[in-house]
């Protein structure tokens, strides 16, 4: 049986932080993205976004994994990815302004973090 992984406290101190493009940013930052993120678990075979959905912000996989997946012809599954610890979802999406062009579900039991748009793109009103 896996080993159960605890959500750190402090984005600074979480080893998935080593595995991602978090690694590379300003203490000042880190401080936002750790004040601004959310923790999300799912269970096995749930929908974490459906393509075509507009992207409310991102998600980083802390533990589990995920698969992406469109529907072909006759509504069959294409798979167009897998993602794992420390793979980052919906960002493309997110930064072209665009809705998702694939849909996210869990393969097992996920716990992730999450981002919203507003912290990547701030509103301009005081």
């Amino acid at each position: 049986m896996a080993e159960k992984k605890e959500y750190p406290l402090d984005c600074r101190s979480c080893f998935i932080r080593e595995l991602s493009i978090f690694n590379e940013l300003r203490e000042e930052d880190m401080r936002l993205l750790n004040e601004n993120k959310g923790h999300m678990s799912y269970k096995k075979g749930k929908i974490i976004f459906n393509e075509g959905q507009r992207p409310a912000g991102i998600y980083v996989i802390f533990s589990g994994k995920v698969k992406l997946y469109k529907l072909g012809s006759n509504a069959k599954e294409q798979i167009v990815r897998l993602a794992k610890e420390g793979d980052i979802l919906g960002y493309r999406s997110l930064i072209s302004g665009n809705n998702y062009n694939a849909s996210a579900e869990t393969l097992e039991d996920c716990m992730l973090c999450f981002l919203s748009r507003d912290t990547f793109f701030p509103s301009a009103d005081p």
